[in-house]
């Protein structure tokens, strides 16, 4: 090689690398992308590990685009909307136990307004509407259910947008659906039938067995589930309150842009019946943490966390039970992904799973 030709090689050498260091500190020089998770047990992850978490999913994603990424998790479990609720009041230490607060309009007061998130992701409704009254197979779904998704998961959320849009004015706000935690697909849930009998004794205060015979004698609608009749009442009550929230929710997100035009965007995660709690030859069809049955009749958590989450579950024993098995009907890693992926494509960022999470699609997206 002529003096010449090395000169012109060093010469582009150089041009390259400084390219390359140039785009380099650009990177460098971008603030993080910070986003702020507010809501209850679906932004905070239950049941799942960090790396699991939409958190851990969302900073895969952005970190893969070249920039560097700032969470904060204010969302814990059982966290309520709390529009009619004090504010202040502390919660437990650990998300992963249950409780209403503190409530998502006082986690949106304590978050600090100075910092510049440049996206919020939200959940929130369906514990103020309250988990017992979708489960519970002796309440009649359209008369109450809906009655409290219309007050909660529309008029109580756009309460909560305009509180989030004042605080955080720069943000874009991804607002998130619920989804079937049970469906006519959850054919392998009379396994549960007697546990559930006693849950609900306890609830109204009377004996199992006279529990057990409403059970058997529960209002039926005239669809067949395929599963045993008291049962079937539970799961038209999840599919109808799925059906109502997403709806809910919707309204609110666009009432609220009508104010703020492109400020609020829902993500619905792709989670369909057929992949419900129980749907499916076995747990590993379900997106949704299902429970096995345990010792002495009771039924036990299969999540991931459940062994850290144990010794932070106190108080009487029903809220003690619940707390145990607090992960039952959440997403799960492949529930959690397709939360994820619904998040992050509304943020604008392109992703894939990880390795360990790698999942069938819904029936509803296969082609």
């Amino acid at each position: 090689m002529n003096i010449l030709c090395r000169n012109r090689w060093a010469s582009f050498l150089a041009a390259f690398l400084l390219a390359g260091c140039a785009h380099h500190n650009t990177l460098m020089s971008r603030p993080p992308y910070r986003v702020l998770f507010l809501g209850d047990s679906i932004t905070w992850g239950q049941g799942l590990s960090p790396g699991h978490k939409m958190n851990g999913m969302l900073e895969a994603a952005v970190e893969a685009s070249g920039r560097e990424y700032v969470g904060v998790v204010a969302a814990h479990s059982g966290a309520a909307i709390g529009a009619n609720q004090p504010i202040g009041i502390p919660g437990p230490k650990d998300g992963e136990v249950p409780s209403t607060f503190p409530t998502i309009l006082d986690q949106v007061a304590k978050a600090d307004s100075a910092v510049h998130y440049d996206a919020i992701v939200l959940s929130g409704c369906i514990n103020d509407v309250g988990l017992n009254a979708i489960v519970d197979p002796f309440i009649d779904v359209r008369s109450k259910v809906d009655k409290r998704v219309k007050q909660y998961c529309h008029d109580d959320l756009l309460l909560l947008l305009g509180k989030v849009r004042q605080r955080f004015p720069g943000a874009k706000v991804v607002v998130t659906t619920y989804y079937p935690i049970l469906s006519d697909q959850s054919r392998r849930m009379p396994s549960a039938i007697s546990w559930l009998a006693s849950l609900f004794s306890t609830w109204r205060h009377t004996p199992a067995s006279e529990q057990q015979h409403e059970l058997s004698i529960a209002r039926i609608t005239s669809r067949n589930c395929g599963v045993l009749p008291s049962i079937c009442n539970v799961i038209n009550n999840a599919e109808e309150f799925d059906r109502a929230a997403r709806s809910a929710i919707a309204a609110a997100v666009d009432e609220a842009n009508s104010e703020t035009p492109n400020v609020f965007v829902v993500a619905e995660p792709p989670i369909d019946a057929n992949h419900s709690a129980y749907a499916g030859a076995s747990s590993a069809d379900s997106w949704v943490w299902e429970v096995r049955r345990g010792p002495h009749n009771t039924l036990e958590a299969i999540d991931e966390v459940a062994p850290n989450r144990t010794p932070h579950c106190t108080g009487d024993k029903l809220t003690k039970a619940f707390c145990l098995i607090a992960s039952i009907g959440h997403p799960n890693r492949c529930g959690e992904a397709a939360y994820s992926s619904a998040v992050i494509a509304a943020l604008g960022f392109s992703w894939k799973p990880p390795v360990d999470v790698q999942c069938a699609p819904p029936t509803s997206l296969r082609r």
